[in-house]
């Protein structure tokens, strides 16, 4: 049975505007580590690249003994499985870097807050460096900005069981890592080290939430933001992780000890992600296909799954944050049903829909079992294909809602109301956005906001239908990076007041069924 609404296809990515150049300049100076480091100017702030760490492959970083004077040039992308468009095309498993954009103005005296992001891309891919989340423009709102680098993929939290690794967080600790390095040298970008907010967006989202469960972060964080993140999927188990080594390692790589996965280059290990463990992955029993390699639960640095103590006993979280800000989008699950939706002779990532005397009914329940196996049925009833339609595009409005619905929304508000229970939280959908270059040619998509379709607005880096709506987004992410609250007419959450972003209305989630009478993920996987 496969996990309950984990797909975020993996798409071809198209090219967007890629950043202005960056020009080094003498005036884009910063004190890390009792070094003067030497920026570049990016639109009205200064952006610096920072090392933080290193690490041997499969193996715990440690704090990097030096980083480079020159500051201005981009961080080499962690290895990855299918590479965004970003500023730069070089990999390398070298790769903990900070990304720091800080205003023009800012001294080592400027006490501003500091927002420390973590990029999206289920977890195989993305980098300080994509298009579309350059941090100058919310630099420009008077904070410090923060892209933080962890290893990502099998090199993040996959390592063969050969190693006899007792924690296989790899991730987990190099965000730790970046943390502590944030908190004891940002003041010389302008920054607050007491006031920093931990947010990401999609898997990224994932990434903070986790940061939650590990013990040892308390007091590096302050806030946190959960930006369209897959909240129904939790956390990895010790079989989990167990069945995909042997399943990456002995199956696909046919490798038998831990020399012969030394012995593959980083290429040859994301060509085998990207080829054969994301079709095989999701074969596992509670593994998705977004995020199928993720932190792992019951180990040292993540003892528990926090979206569980979440739910069952909020006052046990490990960390605590004292303010909360979740966002999703209309259509979360848009780009996934687009691809997911049943065509006549044809079917969807392998599922058996190439039968042509399937009726409507029969091939929407395949697909929901494609997704959620026993649970479909119930899924099925909740939401009815509409009276008399066709097999194809008739059917995927009623599959984005239930994609958007179980994979995104109603666990992203389940948790937000356990969030309220001890900090200011406030949740906001997205009903308006800009077609994002990865939903080009999705024609669901053309007409919905769908997942990634916020991320132009909210860093101001691309079309979003309107100037002054990326200002009032970054003017509300700026406030509560500030000051913990998103800005007037926005009140924390009661359980049921979701304010709408761009205006217009907002959708709700079925009274009792998501993760009452259907489970999350986490409800059955993570425990």
């Amino acid at each position: 049975m496969l996990s309950l609404f984990g797909l975020l296809p993996l798409l071809a990515l198209s090219a967007v505007a890629a950043p202005a150049p960056l020009t080094e300049r003498a005036a884009c100076t910063m004190n890390w580590k009792g070094r003067t480091l030497t920026g570049a100017t990016d639109g009205n702030a200064c952006r610096y690249t920072v090392k933080y760490g290193s690490a041997s492959r499969w193996a715990h970083s440690s704090a990097a003994s030096s980083t480079p004077n020159n500051a201005a040039g981009w961080a080499p992308r962690c290895p990855q499985a299918h590479a965004f468009p970003a500023a730069t095309n070089t990999q390398s498993e070298d790769c903990l870097y900070l990304t720091i954009w800080a205003p023009s103005s800012a001294s080592q005296n400027s006490n501003l807050p500091v927002y420390v992001y973590v990029p999206g891309g289920s977890n195989i891919d993305g980098s300080a460096a994509d298009d579309g989340i350059d941090g100058a423009s919310m630099a420009s709102q008077g904070l410090v900005v923060v892209h933080a680098q962890t290893r990502i993929g099998v090199l993040g939290f996959l390592p063969p069981s050969w190693m006899r690794v007792s924690d296989p967080n790899f991730a987990l600790r190099d965000m730790l890592l970046a943390l502590r390095s944030i908190k004891d040298n940002i003041v010389g970008a302008g920054g607050n080290p007491s006031a920093v907010t931990l947010g990401g967006q999609s898997s990224g989202a994932l990434i903070a939430q986790s940061m939650l469960g590990v013990p040892e972060a308390a007091g590096l964080f302050q806030r946190i933001i959960l930006q369209s993140g897959p909240m129904n999927v939790g956390t990895q188990s010790a079989a989990q992780t167990s069945a995909l080594q042997k399943l990456f390692y002995e199956d696909i790589l046919h490798c038998h000890d831990k020399r012969c996965a030394q012995n593959k280059s980083a290429a040859q290990l994301m060509t085998a992600t990207a080829n054969d463990l994301v079709n095989m992955a999701p074969n596992i029993e509670g593994v998705p296909y977004a995020a199928f390699v993720r932190p792992v639960f019951g180990t040292p640095t993540l003892p528990q799954d926090p979206s569980n103590v979440l739910m069952n006993n909020p006052a046990q979280l490990a960390v605590k944050p004292q303010q909360v800000l979740v966002t999703t989008v209309l259509n979360d699950g848009g780009a996934g049903a687009d691809v997911m939706t049943p065509i006549p002779g044809g079917g969807p990532l392998g599922t058996n829909l190439r039968r042509r005397d399937y009726t409507p009914a029969e091939a929407y329940l395949n697909v929901l079992r494609f997704q959620v196996g026993s649970r479909a049925d119930a899924v099925a009833a909740q939401y009815p294909l509409p009276a008399g339609v066709e097999i194809g595009p008739g059917m995927t409005p009623t599959i984005e809602r239930a994609f958007t619905d179980g994979g995104f929304r109603c666990p992203s508000r389940a948790l937000a109301s356990k969030f309220a229970t001890f900090a200011s939280t406030y949740v906001g959908e997205f009903t308006q956005g800009g077609n994002h270059a990865n939903n080009q040619g999705l024609t669901y998509c053309d007409n919905h906001v769908c997942h990634m379709d916020d991320v132009y607005a909210w860093w101001g880096t691309g079309p979003t239908g309107s100037d002054a709506f990326s200002q009032d987004v970054q003017g509300r992410v700026a406030s509560f990076v500030k000051n913990g609250n998103p800005g007037s007419g926005w009140s924390a959450y009661n359980g049921n007041n979701v304010f709408a972003i761009g205006g217009g209305q907002t959708e709700s989630c079925p009274a009792g069924f998501w993760g009452g009478q259907v489970k999350f993920d986490f409800q059955l996987y993570s425990q």
